[in-house]
């Protein structure tokens, strides 16, 4: 059941941060070996990037570094170090040439510009990332880069304090696999099916960031997490699917949101600067619910009916669902509801995306640095790559020690040993995290719903998770495995997002407390960092990065802009 491999740089995730960093990684000349707990560029939430820019005939362009600069600290809560964000703008321009030379069609009018809009679209609004993932799927698979798809990593492997490899289930075969690597790159993503309305997909489950924290690595705002509120209220099993409401492709038009009482209560060109503005629409939102005219599942409504049919129907993805709903864009309004969407935080790493667990790397979003988008994956992730090719090409190859891999195994192994038990199933535990969350630990947060989620999770650390059991012992495309190790680290996930949310005595951003209800930056313009110590968590804080601009200069000099930002 165990199989042992070896590479100079392990990539864990295959979505665009990790087929692109081992791509970038390959190419200068390091052996590669990717593992994807889905399928490569088929599984998690890649596949529905857009693709942000300024747009010109041929190229993306940065008009303004410094204005870009202004706004995306603002919009990212004056968290991400400026220095980082500052190097990540003129990024674009590298990027997309590359991707259209690889074969990344985008879509263009008559006269040859790219559709109009705030986001490029490939071809369709919301929808870029598949063509993106197509792209980069290919150019792994032209690489011939090794490839376990459906493996999901389930320990990193240490030596003293750095990163050695990783433990992964190849769930397709069967077989676990001891991963002896140089560097590691951890790309696992910031999107986790946490809640039971969650822009997550079931690959989605904090794996990474648990992996990360029970290998000594600090991490950093885990409580800040990004909130959709325009997506589809009915069907359930649909809830990925995002009423935008941005600015539209191929209209200059914004989707409107009506309250129970019919109120246009929200668009986003009342805040043009804050696009997508999802931070604002949340706030917008939570005065609905206060009034009783809608809740966080559902009793708001968006509308399309003031946009160009020809073009909504043209250039968005979301028609086609509207139809099988038997829903008509021009003339109803389309329910929504609350969805868990990005964790901002993730695992603290430096410039060059090192964690503090020497060895370790991430690339994309599951890094604690705030900031998303494909731009920013991209970046991060061929900045992994070539840091970690630099220390790979440094050192030999790293012994492992056996009893870490002799425990993990048992580990594995001992859920199969409860198969087929009156335990409750993996799934059912990971049911029960994600009614908690969303019902304790959704946007309109407070210390006694906290310290409520706290105790139930307790209660299933000691009563379920000893008892769960999957319903077969086959190693074979045993998904009930899978769930049990997603469940294991679910909890300790959402345990350390719900103590840090504690700690955080204000509101700020996506972050919000009914019982804190103000931005306080005298205080709380810090960084949540955890650790783990003596088997349990350290929390502590550590001043915010500003380097280039402070909240007082943005009050100072756009008094609108910053009440807009700021919790009164």
């Amino acid at each position: 059941m165990l199989a042992r491999h070896e590479a100079d740089i392990l990539v864990i995730g295959g979505g665009a941060a990790g087929a692109y960093a081992a791509i970038k990684a390959h190419d200068q000349g390091a052996r590669v070996l990717l593992i994807c707990k889905g399928v490569l560029g088929r599984s998690g939430c890649s596949v529905t990037f857009g693709y942000p820019g300024s747009i010109g005939k041929s190229a993306v362009t940065v008009e303004d570094p410094e204005k870009d600069f202004r706004n995306k600290l603002v919009n990212y809560d004056f968290f991400p170090d400026q220095d980082f964000l500052k190097a990540l703008i003129p990024y674009a321009k590298k990027l997309y040439p590359e991707f259209e030379q690889w074969g990344l069609y985008f879509r263009r009018t008559e006269e040859g510009d790219l559709v109009p809009g705030r986001i490029i679209i490939t071809p369709k609004m919301g929808n870029s990332g598949k063509g993106i993932m197509d792209i980069l799927r290919a150019e792994v698979l032209r690489r011939r880069i090794p490839c376990h798809e459906e493996t999901t990593a389930t320990a990193l492997l240490t030596q003293g304090d750095r990163a050695v490899g990783a433990m992964a289930f190849d769930y397709l075969h069967g077989t676990l696999l001891a991963i002896r690597a140089k560097c590691v790159i951890l790309a696992t993503g910031h999107t986790n099916y946490f809640w039971t309305r969650s822009t997550g997909t079931r690959e989605m489950c904090g794996n990474g960031l648990a992996m990360a924290y029970r290998a000594g690595a600090e991490l950093q705002g885990v409580e800040i997490i990004w909130w959709h509120f325009g997506d589809i209220a009915y069907p359930a099993s649909w809830c990925r699917l995002h009423n935008y409401p941005g600015p539209l492709a191929g209209d200059p038009e914004v989707a409107h949101y009506f309250n129970s009482a019919g109120e246009d209560f929200f668009n986003s060109d009342r805040v043009s600067r804050f696009q997508p503005s999802y931070n604002l629409q949340s706030r917008a939102l939570v005065q609905q619910i206060r009034q009783g005219k809608a809740r966080k599942d559902g009793g708001y409504f968006a509308s399309y009916r003031h946009v160009d049919p020809e073009a909504f129907r043209a250039y968005s993805y979301q028609v086609q669902f509207y139809d099988k709903l038997g829903l008509d864009f021009t003339r109803d309004l389309i329910e929504c509801a609350m969805s868990g969407h990005q964790m901002r935080g993730g695992v603290r790493a430096d410039a060059s995306m090192e964690a503090t667990l020497p060895n370790l790397f991430t690339a994309g979003s599951v890094a604690g640095n705030y900031v998303t988008g494909i731009i920013t994956v991209c970046y991060e992730a061929e900045t992994a790559a070539a840091a970690a090719v630099k220390r790979a090409r440094a050192m030999e190859m790293p012994a492992v020690e056996e009893r870490q891999i002799e425990a993990e195994v048992q580990r594995i192994t001992g859920y199969l040993a409860r198969a087929g038990g009156a335990g409750p199933r993996p799934a059912q535990v990971k049911r029960r995290i994600r009614e908690i969350m969303y019902d304790k630990m959704d946007f309109i947060k407070s210390e006694e719903k906290m310290r409520a989620a706290l105790g139930e999770f307790a209660q299933i650390r000691a009563e379920l998770l000893p008892r769960m059991s999957p319903g077969t012992a086959t190693h074979h495309f045993n998904y009930d495995l899978v769930d049990a190790v997603d469940a294991e680290d679910m909890l300790e996930c959402v345990e350390l997002i719900t103590q840090a949310s504690l700690l955080r005595r204000e509101s700020r951003g996506p972050f919000y407390r009914e019982d804190c209800p103000r931005t306080d930056n005298a205080n709380w313009l810090r960084h949540i960092r955890i650790r783990r110590e003596d088997g349990g968590p350290r929390l502590w804080t550590a001043p915010v990065d500003l380097k280039y601009l402070t909240p007082q200069e943005v009050e100072e000099r756009d008094a609108e802009l910053y009440r807009t930002w700021a919790y009164a």
